[in-house]
């Protein structure tokens, strides 16, 4: 099961999911982008192997995946 993380956009504040999905390459770590999903700014990058999906979420709170 993935970890899905919330955070605040610097740019937007809007607040919306993220999650890594690492394939594991062995020497492949990069530093990837996480992208608002409402305003579609580059809101950080961290280092992975991976890459990161981002979501919106619903009145709920929930990650709205589709």
């Amino acid at each position: 099961m993935l970890k899905i993380y919330k955070t605040i956009c610097s740019h937007c504040q809007k607040e919306y999911a993220y999650e890594n999905r690492d394939d594991a390459y062995a020497g492949g770590k990069e530093k990837e982008e996480i992208t608002c999903p409402y305003c579609k700014k580059t809101d950080f990058t961290k280092m992975t192997s991976g890459y990161f999906y981002s979501y919106k979420l619903d009145d709920n709170g929930n990650p709205i995946i589709n």
